[in-house]
């Protein structure tokens, strides 16, 4: 399978005289990195960290942290203190007190720190929780449905192409069909067609394991942000970071953080809390909270259309991994 430059989006067997072609079905991943794979297989290639990587290791917020200042990302470095102690932080490269009147420089501590307490921050009520976990697994079927359809659909089509594969075969022993090269270029041409099917099958299947399961990760992961954060490798907190607060946070020069606007998921558990609290409703107990979604979800149209369509699986796949 890694040798089937068919993923990445091209054809080539006898048809093409064994020539790289473009294909008409959408690529699953770049040729490039297809090449790749090719050139670590054949053990032409040797895995190297890349520098910018190693560097994350030490600055997880590097470039993460942008200067409220002039918008330039922060930059990490560690320099001698005046006791000649080791003094880490992330500083602002292009800014000076003679130039701008101020400087924007974060000890590394105090950074991390800050931010766990932001993730902290973000985390809502546990029956919002409970309110999210039902709406997303309830779109998760209604969208399940429609994939699962069109998976069934390719699988007829998939099966319809083997059958004439087989029928190919079988009248090529019986003799019905006396030249090679052409028994050949049609069951190139049929196998081309079928695997052109299964890689729309294949994007088409998404994981299939239990909803409820994949959606409660999805809640610890909510729940428990900073410990997760804390815990994690530094590549793991770089991605982590990202998933939360995609643009990033501003500095200022008093060395507090600025409005972050959080990801997706915050925005609309956000907005979960907020529809109850300004219709004033009873906040659901330990056992309502579990009742049918009709029972508690805000039941407007805007709402539904607002804040459902996103909360989808895919959505949960993004945070998750």
């Amino acid at each position: 399978m890694l040798n089937s430059v068919a993923y990445a989006g091209y054809v080539q067997n006898a048809l093409t005289e064994n020539k790289r072609i473009k294909g008409l079905h959408p690529p699953i991943i770049p040729l490039d990195q297809y090449l790749s794979i090719q050139a670590i297989l054949r053990g032409n290639k040797r895995k190297v960290e890349p520098l910018t990587t190693r560097l994350k290791q030490y600055w997880p917020m590097k470039r993460f942290l942008t200067c409220s200042l002039c918008g330039q990302p922060l930059s990490g470095s560690t320099s001698k203190g005046r006791f000649g102690k080791p003094y880490s932080a992330y500083h602002c490269t292009k800014c000076t007190k003679r130039r701008n009147g101020a400087t924007v420089r974060l000890p590394k501590a105090k950074a991390h720190d800050d931010f766990g307490a932001l993730l902290e921050s973000l985390v809502p009520s546990e029956w919002a929780l409970k309110v999210f976990k039902e709406i997303v697994i309830r779109r998760w079927n209604q969208d399940f449905r429609d994939i699962q359809e069109e998976r069934r659909k390719l699988d007829i089509e998939i099966a319809a192409f083997e059958e004439r594969k087989n029928e190919l075969f079988d009248r090529w022993m019986a003799g019905r069909i006396k030249d090679d090269q052409t028994y050949e270029q049609q069951n190139d041409r049929i196998t081309v067609q079928k695997e052109t099917l299964e890689l729309e099958r294949a994007e088409l299947k998404s994981d299939e394991t239990d909803k409820e399961r994949v959606v409660d990760e999805a809640v610890h992961f909510i729940a428990h942000a900073r410990e997760i954060w804390d815990n994690a490798p530094v590549l793991n907190k770089v991605r982590f970071q990202k998933l939360v607060f995609a643009a990033g946070i501003p500095v200022y020069p008093n060395q507090t953080f600025g409005t972050a606007t959080p990801s997706l998921i915050y925005q609309q558990l956000t907005a979960i809390e907020k529809q109850f609290e300004n219709n004033k409703a009873e906040l659901p107990t330990e056992n309502s909270a579990m009742v049918h979604p009709a029972g508690f979800e805000p039941a407007t149209p805007w709402f539904e259309a607002k804040y459902s369509n996103p909360l989808s699986y895919g959505c949960l796949c993004r945070i998750l991994f």
